[in-house]
């Protein structure tokens, strides 16, 4: 019985050292796929966030409205153009964040310093009190179009 038992302890203990060597293997693979996909979609989101800004701040009309941005905001086209740039840094900040989280990832070791950091969270504050502010100085203009595009998509 004593020895039945310790070849029972031996099957165990090989069981849990090949369980543990399968999950650290599948750990890796999850990693390495997760970190390239958070660079590859953060650098996709990245590309499509900077083709919207050049067609925002060129004057193209928003898709699917005859309407353009100005339509929207009563500033200045300077004012406008802060807007705009703001609510870029406001998604881009994010996606930079991811981006730096797949590197760090894959590389196992941090992309970004502390510094860095808190001047992109500075930044991110930021461009959220400009569009923030944008967007709560105009929403008299705002509300009204939002309903008519509302009404014309329904």
């Amino acid at each position: 019985v004593k020895n039945s038992a310790r070849h029972v302890e031996i099957f165990f203990q090989k069981l849990f050292i090949l369980l543990g060597k399968v999950f650290w293997m599948l750990a890796k693979v999850a990693r390495n796929v997760g970190g390239a996909l958070l660079i590859f979609l953060s650098a996709a989101g990245a590309f499509v966030l900077s083709f919207g800004l050049t067609w925002q701040l060129s004057g193209g009309s928003i898709p699917n409205t005859p309407y353009t941005l100005s339509d929207f905001l009563v500033v200045s086209p300077t004012m406008q153009s802060l807007f705009v740039v703001s609510i870029y840094f406001l998604f881009l900040v994010p996606l930079l964040l991811f981006f730096s989280l797949g590197y760090s990832l894959l590389k196992k070791r941090a992309l970004l310093s502390l510094p860095t950091l808190i001047f992109l969270l500075v930044l991110w504050f930021a461009s959220l009190g400009v569009t923030g502010s944008t967007v709560f100085e105009n929403w008299d203009t705002i509300k009204p179009m939002l309903q008519q595009i509302n009404e014309q998509l329904s």
